[in-house]
């Protein structure tokens, strides 16, 4: 997909950040920072692509933080905004650990571990960062 097939507000992120690419893989649009380097022995320089995180019409949800974090937000944990009481104790000792944000759009996650995040989708929907009780 050529980047000015994405959408105006993708493109719109993706000039906020220079240097980057969109890239489309299945229903998500996705940001990354591209570098390129000499390598020994090559013939052309070497493409590096980091990850910087998921496009969204609201905006960028970035890959080590939250998607917003304006001054209006309030901070907690799931345990204190969510009924938890039913779960397993290992597992209300991690909701009751992990922060998340809240804003007019609702509760978004921090960027969480992979062993984190499955014991969450036990529970829970995430969408772009957006935290739903199921």
């Amino acid at each position: 997909m050529k980047q000015s097939d994405f959408p105006e507000w993708a493109l719109k992120i993706k000039t906020q950040e220079r240097g980057t690419i969109l890239k489309k893989v299945g229903k998500g649009i996705y940001l990354y920072k591209c570098t390129s380097k000499r390598v020994k022995d090559r013939k052309y320089p070497v493409v590096e692509e980091h990850y910087l995180g998921l496009v969204t019409e609201n905006g960028l949800v970035r890959a080590e933080g939250f998607l917003f974090y304006p001054l209006d937000t309030e901070i907690s944990t799931i345990a204190k905004e969510f009924s938890i009481e039913s779960l397993p104790e290992d597992d209300k000792e991690l909701l009751a650990r992990i922060l998340i944000v809240r804003n007019k759009d609702g509760w978004f996650l921090p960027k969480l571990s992979k062993s984190d995040q499955e014991i969450i989708q036990k529970y829970f929907d995430i969408d772009a960062g957006q935290l739903k009780k199921r």
